[in-house]
């Protein structure tokens, strides 16, 4: 009976004893730290670029970024041409300016795009499409995405005629599953918001487009061919 006394004291001791304690406090929630620019200001943080598609070997080496956001904060896109072919063989490169807090807040828009991920996008099932390329670069690394006829957004949504793509009906689909096709669409998204930044980042924070002027420029050029179905064309006095 003794012992029996002594354990029912020892227990209501330790009761109390854990009554009185205080509360261990909460973890604090994790913080994600604003991604680091690399300490050049002539680095590039952020592109958007188009790779592929059906067209000639010149029109690819030659194809522009559509998008190109550098550490300094300049920003470079490709503004209209007129339609003529061949086109003009200078390009209209223009240039904006934003601040560096600007650039860094694109940086971590790129990252909540999942551009850090490696998730498969799928390949939807048209020919000779384009593919478009994502590159973001930090303090902690480069990282690049890259997603097969993005640009087809009713493909995407997952409708598909006979090669047209129809949005809205009751056509076989794209073969992109819903996680695809949530990731394709925030890199969609991205690529929307980069290419108007005065929308994304308010027209006050993006300076005056201006004509690039360059320092160097490279020319592209390879032998002429004679075209093997159309006759010579006759020649002309100087």
């Amino acid at each position: 009976m003794l012992h029996a006394t002594a354990l029912a004291g020892l227990l209501a001791v330790l009761a109390a004893c854990a009554q009185g304690g205080t509360t261990a406090a909460p973890s604090p929630a994790p913080t994600t730290a604003a991604p680091q620019l690399p300490d050049a200001a002539d680095a590039l943080v952020l592109s958007v670029e188009h790779t592929g598609g059906f067209t000639t070997p010149e029109m690819l080496a030659a194809r522009l970024p559509v998008v190109a956001v550098y550490a300094d904060g300049r920003v470079f896109t490709e503004g209209p041409v007129i339609a003529i072919y061949p086109g003009p063989a200078w390009p209209n490169v223009q240039v904006q300016q934003i601040d560096r807090d600007d650039v860094r807040t694109l940086a971590q828009r790129a990252l909540d795009a999942g551009l850090a991920e490696d998730g498969d996008l799928g390949s939807p099932p048209v020919a000779d499409a384009t593919s478009t390329r994502f590159t973001l670069q930090t303090a902690d690394g480069t990282f690049v995405r890259e997603a097969y006829a993005l640009t087809d957004g009713a493909l995407n949504d997952g409708a598909l005629n006979d090669g047209a793509l129809t949005e809205g009906r009751d056509w076989p689909d794209s073969g992109l599953t819903e996680d695809q096709r949530e990731a394709r669409a925030r890199l969609a998204e991205l690529r929307d918001a980069l290419t108007d930044l005065p929308a994304t980042l308010g027209p006050e924070a993006v300076g005056e487009t201006e004509q690039y002027e360059p320092t160097a420029v490279a020319a592209l050029v390879r032998p002429y061919t004679e075209p093997a179905d159309l006759p010579a064309p006759p020649e002309l006095p100087w």
